[in-house]
């Protein structure tokens, strides 16, 4: 799959740190699947740059696993082996009246392409980790997290839930990523990702609280103010400069 075949290139092209996080990833996510089984596991997707990550880092380790499991296989044979285990791994999203309809429409498009079965929220996120488990006894959540996002000091690749939060493991396949290696991965292997990066926004939270990052703004030749895409920045700690109150 192209997908393997890029990945394994970038690899071998990266520094050791770099390399170690990408691996890590790989490993955290083959071990929640080992330990449990895509039926069992629940993947929560934002449409933000960190949940697009991990979206390909499942459809990496998927692809892998079903290579593994046809070796000689034609494409054809390949490819709906892959996509079967794609489609035992259920995936959770939010859809929320202050959401970027941009962000909304990229969700869409996703579980289009990737034929996930989905499961739609639009209670409050506790409500809606409460009605999945409920409804598919989900044992682990796959989450988007990277170290500094709110709440994540004590976060581990595998953690339990909150106190008050119904009980299960979140897995953090990319807790210890910085923000450039984020890019460098999407933009790397070609990945698609929302429009609103391209527009100088960094963090997406709701339409009331995200605005484009500042450091990203310049002047163009006609002495108009535009933004850098959000790749373009170079303070991984001015990742969270565009959300009111955090910067």
């Amino acid at each position: 799959m192209d997908l393997i075949r890029r990945f394994d290139e970038l690899c071998e092209t990266v520094d050791a740190d770099t390399r170690q996080a990408f691996h890590r990833s790989v490993e955290v996510l083959n071990r929640a699947i080992d330990i449990l089984s895509l039926d069992r596991m629940c993947f929560s997707f934002n449409g933000g740059k960190d949940s697009t990550v991990v979206l390909h880092l499942l459809r990496l380790v998927l692809a892998k696993r079903a290579l593994g499991s046809q070796p000689g296989a034609s494409e054809a044979e390949f490819d709906d082996v892959y996509r079967s285990l794609l489609h035992q791994l259920p995936v959770m999203y939010f859809d929320t009246p202050d959401q970027f309809p941009q962000v909304t429409e990229f969700i869409h498009q996703c579980i289009e392409v990737y034929g996930f079965q989905c499961e739609m929220q639009t209670s409050s996120y506790v409500q809606g980790i409460e009605s999945i488990i409920s409804k598919r006894k989900t044992q682990a959540f796959v989450m988007g997290v990277r170290r500094g996002d709110p709440g994540t000091d004590d976060l581990e690749h595998f953690s339990p839930s909150s106190t008050g939060w119904p009980a299960f493991f979140r897995v953090n396949p990319i807790l210890q990523w910085r923000y450039d290696y984020v890019w460098l991965f999407l933009r790397s292997l070609k990945l698609e990702y929302c429009a609103l990066y391209d527009q100088g926004y960094t963090s997406l939270g709701s339409v009331h609280n995200t605005v484009r990052n500042p450091q990203l703004v310049h002047i163009n030749e006609n002495g108009d103010t535009e933004y850098w895409p959000a790749y373009r920045l170079l303070d991984n700690t001015s990742e969270r400069c565009g959300r009111f109150s955090t910067c």
